[in-house]
């Protein structure tokens, strides 16, 4: 029941970061009434999870409470730096992943603030920030 109050929840937070309704957004989809709100019971359907992810721009993972990541997955792997990164990481020692991270942390520290507690998993590696 967790994870279907989650998405509600998730869909809920994004209507009012949009100023919207859930109501408006059914209608905007071409949802029937009260469905979003009936996800508490039920679980959505995959092409409703993706209608609602492609209107607030959000992933599908985002919207199921799978990743804290709002953003798409190909707009990530569309991301050249992110590629770079993704191709080094792939060829470094977890130590030397765990220095790259020393790295950026010094230089970002304000960005890290909110990830702080969270994981960051490299392949086979999680490594702690």
């Amino acid at each position: 029941m967790k994870n279907k109050l989650n998405t509600v929840n998730i869909i809920e937070k994004l209507c009012n970061n949009r100023d919207i309704s859930k109501s408006e957004l059914e209608k905007k989809l071409n949802f029937s009434n009260a469905l979003i709100s009936k996800w508490s019971e039920s679980y959505p359907k995959a092409d409703k999870i993706v209608a609602i992810a492609q209107y607030f721009n959000v992933s599908s993972d985002y919207l199921l409470g799978l990743t804290k990541n709002p953003t798409p997955v190909d707009q990530i792997l569309s991301d050249e730096y992110i590629n770079i990164l993704q191709r080094l990481i792939f060829h470094m020692s977890t130590r030397d992943k765990k220095k790259m991270m020393d790295i950026i942390r010094v230089h970002f520290m304000e960005d890290f603030e909110e990830v702080d507690s969270e994981q960051v998993n490299y392949s086979q590696t999680t490594l702690k920030l």
